[in-house]
Formats: structure tokens, C-alpha cells, sequence
């Protein structure tokens, strides 16, 4: 190296490689930096080994050195330069360059820059294809296809999860699915953004469209997803019908989906489809089986309720008021529907029976004329001692009855 001259482009090279031979790569990266540093960035003609020499840096910089950031600095002035202009030229460089650039970006969480980089990346990208096109017909082979995807999946995610960027990562989300309208992940994701932002109709497409892929599907996240769906339909687009079928389908895939079933019976009741509530609070108890009593209880003296008042099955009222109390006792305002059930059936004896119960409570409120009625129902039953005890307690409240007196 003595005939060379100090900093000329040959002694340069000739010291690189003996620092690469004794295996410095810090010494040969410093004379790589004077190569680059002597090259004239005018002279496109050196364009090509300005490439080479700062792919190799950012390698040996972030693999062996350990400085990813001056590696970013080099493959940054790679594909911000342009490399891949439309002069003909081989675009391998750049695609590395940037491929290795993004890399570091996602190892450093350079979260901002990571997705502006990935922006300009696919805005290079070709349009989404027709999926009704054959595979022969598309202008990009599959697999480029799904690396797009999987970049836009990416891109996604990070506008989503890092940055907070809802609106913009529903757009990526898009893009996915329009180049794989299976993709799970970007189902599952637009659905997330758009129930973030308030777009519950984007919220129950990407819920339909996720149920028909039923075949990838539990019976479980069958009847979760239908059971969301009748959620969004109900109190967010004001749709019963949309939340009525969906959760009827939710009770279709797993029967025992407490809660679209009990969603159902507030919605049948809304819809005053009072038959329909009557049956699913039945269905419920017959579901619960020993468990839950209190609400048992609660779902039998509902049906009961519906079948007395809407329609008009007593006998059938009965028996869930007559289940219920055998669950527990009712309440003081239950015992009287439940009597006034069996007074109507023309069931004196149990009329006596649950009447008598009701009187009896202090929070009845029963009058003189309550005890009267009691004491008749008695007298026809023959129970003439309970009778006149009935009449007694109605002239203790009412001393001057005349009916009582009578």
C-alpha cells in the first residue's frame, strides 16, 4: 500500500480487506465509511457500489457491531434515495434494503416511522384483484397476494394497537379482506375498530360474515357470535327482527345460551309476543333444572303472570305460580294473583288455602270484605269453625259490618 495514495479508492479497498481478514469488522467498517464518503453521489455510474457498500454496513452494523441505528441510517438513504427508480435498473437492492429497514423498525417499536414506512410500501402495492378472477387471470402470483395481505394485516394492527388510530386502521383492515375475505384476524380486527368508532352495522357485517364460515366453528362460538350479533342488533341498530333470528340461532347452536335466551324473553316481551315469552320462561326453568331457585322462581311467576293476563291459559298459570311456590314462598302480592287464579278455576279448596295465606300476612292489607269473602269460601267447604273465626277477625275491623253481623 506504500504506492497508493493517501485516501485513494484503491487503498481503501486494499486495507478493507486486510481488516477482513483478520476478521476487524469494526476497522472495516471505518474504511467502508471512507469508500462511501469518497464516491461521488453525482456519478450515477457508482450507484450500484454506493448500494453495496452501505447493505453490507447496515449487515455487519446491526448483526456484528451491534449499532442498528447507524444500520438505519444507511438503509434509510437506500430507499429514501430511490433505488428502485423506473430506469430499468435491478430493484433487488432497494426491496432488501427496505425489507431490512422495516425489520429494524419493528424490533426498535419505532412504532411512527415503522408505519409510515409500511404506507409507502404499499402504495407501491398493486389494486386489490377481483376475486372472481382465476388464478391464472390475476396479475400477482398467490403468494404475493398473501404477503400483501399479511403486510396490510401488519399495518393494521399497528395503527389499531400502537397508535391508536382506529379510523385508518379499519381502512388496512379493508384492504385485507379484500384479498382474503377469510382472513379471521381481519374480521375480528375490523370488527374492533368499528365497535371503537360507533359503527355498529360494519360491527354486525363482520360478525355475519365471520358465522359463515361455521365449519372452523364450536357450537360455543357459534352461539357467542349470534348472541353478539342479536346485542348489536337490539340496543345499538334498533333491528328486533335482525336480534330476534339472532338469537334464536344462538339458542340453536347451544341451548343452554342463558343469556340469548333470557335476551329473548325481553325481547319477545318488547315485541309484546307474549306466547312466545311464555315459552322461553319456561324453557328456561326446564334448562336450570336444581340450580339458580331464586330465579327459577322469579322466571316461573313470569310465565305465570303471561299466561293469566295475555293469554288467558289459566290452568297453565297455575301451575307455574303452584312451581314457584314450591321453590319457595311467594311474595305477599303473587299469593293473591295465585288465588285469584284458583277462584276462577272454581278451586275453592285451594282458594281457601292460598287466600287464607294471603290475609294472614300483614302486608296484605286484607279488609273486613277480604275476610268475608274467605269466610263464604269457607262455609261452602264446610269448615264452619274456620268460617265464623273469618267473620270474627272482619267485625274486629269493622265492629259495625253488616254483612258480617248478617
Amino acid at each position: 500500500t506504500s504506492h497508493c495514495l493517501v485516501g485513494s479508492e484503491m487503498c481503501i479497498r486494499d486495507r478493507s480487506s486486510v481488516f477482513l481478514s483478520l476478521g476487524r469488522r469494526d476497522l472495516w467498517a471505518r474504511t467502508a465509511e471512507e469508500e462511501l464518503a469518497s464516491l461521488d453521489s453525482g456519478a450515477e455510474v457508482l450507484d450500484e457500489r454506493r448500494r453495496e457498500i452501505q447493505l453490507e454496513l447496515a449487515r455487519v452494523y446491526n448483526a456484528e457491531l451491534g449499532r442498528p441505528d447507524t444500520a438505519l441510517r444507511h438503509l434509510r438513504e437506500i430507499v429514501d434515495g430511490g433505488i428502485a427508480a423506473a430506469d430499468g435498473r435491478d430493484a433487488s437492492g432497494f426491496e432488501e434494503a427496505e425489507r431490512s429497514l422495516l425489520s429494524l423498525l419493528r424490533a426498535g417499536r419505532n412504532d411512527i416511522e415503522l408505519e409510515r414506512r409500511l404506507s409507502q410500501r404499499l402504495a407501491r402495492s398493486a389494486p386489490a384483484p377481483d376475486l372472481n378472477e382465476s388464478d391464472g387471470e390475476r396479475s400477482q402470483p398467490v403468494q404475493a397476494q398473501r404477503e400483501e395481505a399479511d403486510l396490510w394485516l401488519e399495518l393494521a394492527r399497528l395503527r389499531r394497537e400502537r397508535l391508536h388510530r382506529p379510523c385508518q386502521a379499519a381502512d388496512a383492515f379493508r384492504e385485507v379482506l379484500a384479498r382474503d375475505p377469510q382472513d379471521l384476524d381481519a374480521i375480528r380486527g375490523l370488527r374492533g375498530v368499528s365497535d371503537q368508532v360507533g359503527d355498529y352495522e360494519e360491527v354486525a357485517r363482520t360478525l355475519e360474515t365471520e358465522l359463515e364460515q361455521a365449519q372452523s366453528l364450536s357450537n360455543r362460538e357459534r352461539a357467542a357470535l349470534y348472541r353478539r350479533l342479536g346485542q348489536v342488533a337490539w340496543e345499538q341498530l334498533d333491528s328486533t327482527t335482525r336480534a330476534s333470528r339472532a338469537f334464536a340461532a344462538a339458542l340453536e347452536a347451544e341451548p343452554s345460551d342463558l343469556v340469548s335466551l333470557r335476551s329473548l324473553e325481553s325481547l319477545f316481551e318488547m315485541m309484546e309476543d307474549w306466547r312466545g315469552a311464555l315459552d322461553l320462561y319456561e324453557s328456561e326453568v326446564d334448562i336450570l333444572g336444581d340450580a339458580e331457585p331464586e330465579r327459577r322462581k322469579t322466571a316461573l311467576l313470569r310465565a305465570g303472570e303471561l299466561a293469566r293476563t295475555h293469554s288467558d291459559e289459566l290452568e297453565r298459570a297455575a301451575r307455574n305460580y303452584q312451581a314457584a311456590a314450591e321453590i319457595g314462598e311467594l311474595p305477599v302480592d303473587k299469593r293473591y294473583e295465585w288465588a285469584d287464579l284458583c277462584q276462577r278455576l272454581d278451586q275453592p279448596d285451594r282458594f281457601a288455602e292460598i287466600f287464607a295465606s294471603w290475609c294472614d300476612d300483614p302486608q296484605s292489607g286484607a279488609s273486613a270484605a277480604d275476610q268475608l269473602l274467605l269466610a263464604g269460601t269457607l262455609e261452602e267447604l264446610d269448615q264452619l269453625e274456620g268460617a265464623l273465626a273469618r267473620v270474627e277477625t272482619a267485625l274486629r275491623a269493622e265492629p259495625v259490618n253488616v254483612a258480617a253481623l248478617d
